[in-house]
């Protein structure tokens, strides 16, 4: 059994009032005989003003989050100032909690290790899943090789969460929230052992575009791709035709599917920006000779996929629902934000406690063929995680 308190500001700029307003709405303090973790989502101006330090200074328990520009909640609001907190609190639940170094492809194993072995400490038995925070300098270049070593730290425990994914605020480095500090370059871990029952979902928003043929990356570095066919990849896309808009750019994502080997499905990923030598950089790695496809972004299918997340929780009312979903699909709607809100909110305001917000990279475990979750880093999905008890 464990309890959910959400509560709201839009007092980005003033830590009094957000404080106060925040405190209204939160039954505190909670007995200390209870375990707490609190969640945020806000809008990278509450983090610069101070609102976030003041409100952790407040709060005895570990908090973690995103900055992140679009966010809703069950609670009804929706604005692009705005700042929600999450409080989860059980007598059965414990936390483990940890802040990585700042991560580089160098540290990466050790500084993981380390990590999850720091936040498992505290805990008395395996932890029922994992929570995982990831800012996106680090996490388009090593998401997936951080996944691996969670993977082998945690005996492949199941993992969820999101990139911070507030670009619009004018701070254009997007930052965890870990116990009321920024972070640009770390990695939060959660671990949760209790009597959890947690059931994982993810869309993509990406159809396979049957107009062009499947093609082979030649040369590779990390999440840069040199060549195609043996080509430069600029002058590979011009000459088939796929760059219709002369440049790449953040609203202009080009979706392409990875084929990774036998028994997986095909890995949706977003090539987001070019570099003066016409490689590709997209959000994840790119080994060498390694099959391609090219998609095509789906205004429809993004409606589709909101409306099957939102009936699909309604079948087994959870207690909470966590869900992030990609910028990308935001930019296929046209920026428009509120389309996908007012869909959750037409369906599931009032049902449950909900929070759904807009990220840059999605964390979520797939099913397998054989019936095992297996953890990945995606691009351009729609993930959630319903949280039900035992």
């Amino acid at each position: 059994m464990f309890i959910i308190q959400m509560a709201q500001t839009q007092a980005m700029d003033n830590p009094d009032r957000a404080l106060s307003e925040l405190s209204e709405q939160l039954k505190l303090p909670v007995d200390p005989k209870e375990n707490s973790l609190a969640f945020v989502h806000c809008n990278a101006g509450f983090l610069d003003s101070g609102v976030v330090a003041r409100l952790k200074e407040s709060l005895p328990f570990p908090m973690v989050g995103i900055d992140t520009s679009l966010h809703s909640s069950s609670l009804g609001l929706l604005d692009n100032r705005l700042l929600t907190l999450s409080l989860l609190t059980s007598r059965n639940f414990r936390f483990g909690v940890s802040l990585t170094k700042p991560l580089t492809a160098e540290n990466l194993r050790e500084t993981v290790t380390d990590s999850y072995r720091e936040a498992a400490k505290t805990l008395a038995g395996r932890p029922a899943m994992g929570l995982l925070y990831v800012p996106p300098s680090p996490a388009a270049y090593i998401g997936e090789e951080l996944l691996r070593m969670l993977d082998e730290a945690s005996d492949n425990l199941p993992f969820f969460g999101a990139v911070a994914a507030d670009v619009t605020s004018g701070n254009y480095i997007p930052r965890i929230v870990f116990d009321g500090e920024p972070h640009s370059h770390s990695a939060a871990i959660v671990l949760l052992e209790g009597n959890i029952r947690p059931r994982f979902v993810h869309y993509p928003i990406v159809e396979k575009d049957p107009n062009f043929k499947k093609a082979v990356i030649t040369d590779s570095d990390g999440p840069t791709i040199k060549a195609i066919d043996g080509q430069n990849p600029m002058e590979y896309l011009e000459i088939t035709g796929l760059l219709r808009k002369g440049a790449i750019k953040p609203e202009n994502i080009l979706p392409i599917f990875l084929h990774r080997g036998e028994g997986e499905d095909p890995i949706p990923r977003a090539v987001f920006t070019h570099t003066p030598e016409g490689y590709l950089i997209m959000g994840g790695i790119a080994p060498v000779n390694t099959v391609m496809e090219f998609g095509n972004l789906n205004v429809d299918y993004v409606r589709e996929t909101i409306n099957r997340l939102c009936l699909s929780a309604l079948l087994k009312l959870p207690k909470m629902l966590l869900a992030y979903s990609c910028v990308s699909r935001n930019f296929t709607l046209g920026f428009n934000y509120s389309i996908e809100m007012e869909i959750v909110q037409k369906h599931l305001l009032d049902k449950f406690h909900y929070l759904f917000s807009y990220s840059v990279g999605e964390i979520c475990p797939v099913l397998q063929k054989d019936g095992t979750l297996k953890n990945r880093f995606h691009n351009m999905n729609l993930i959630a995680c319903a949280f039900e008890t035992l």
